[in-house]
């Protein structure tokens, strides 16, 4: 008995910090749903991929569930619909290309930083404020989930030279040259 509530206790442990139940269940959905012609993806899939992703909510914040349950926590709702939002300016009106659109990601970590956010508030008695639910990664104002991360613009240096095809050609060469020195 004590063994199964230990085990209990780290599985529970271990989904409270699992707080990517969103995108998760969007990254599995991409990779295990089939598309069809259009790039559509299999609805009945989806939607037990998204059952499975609710069910991770569920369980990794069970106080703001049991909260929202009784009609406290209203929080979430927002959240839903920050994330219906999201994807809706998000979508390439294709299933498979969206799976495939850093954009649409954008949607998913936004939409685990809110439902994050909301459990701040919900369970640990937070402010809105303090629990940071109106900040622009948790969907506030400023949030924009086409934004890209823009590639880094790199000059090349002289570290980039050394580590480079050629130097490493040569290095035998320059170390030969230090021997016939000595």
């Amino acid at each position: 008995m004590a063994k199964k509530l230990i085990l209990s206790l780290f599985i529970f442990i271990g989904l409270s910090f699992a707080a990517n139940c969103s995108l998760d269940a969007f990254i599995k959905s991409c990779n295990e749903c089939s598309f069809d012609a259009n790039g559509k993806m299999d609805e009945n899939c989806r939607k037990d991929v998204e059952g499975e992703g609710t069910s991770c909510l569920a369980f990794t914040y069970p106080m703001m569930s049991l909260k929202h349950q009784l009609g406290s926590c209203p929080q979430i709702d927002e959240c839903v619909e920050r994330l219906k939002s999201c994807k809706n300016l998000a979508t390439t009106g294709s299933d498979a290309k969206d799976c495939s659109s850093q954009s649409m990601k954008n949607c998913f970590v936004m939409g685990d930083k809110c439902v994050e956010a909301a459990d701040k508030v919900c369970s640990g008695g937070k402010t809105e404020e303090e629990a940071g639910f109106d900040d622009s990664e948790a969907g506030g104002p400023g949030f924009n989930p086409i934004e890209e991360v823009p590639p880094e613009d790199s000059e090349e240096t002289i570290t980039d030279f050394m580590c480079g095809g050629l130097f490493v050609l040569f290095m035998p060469f320059i170390f030969l040259r230090k021997l016939d020195r000595i």
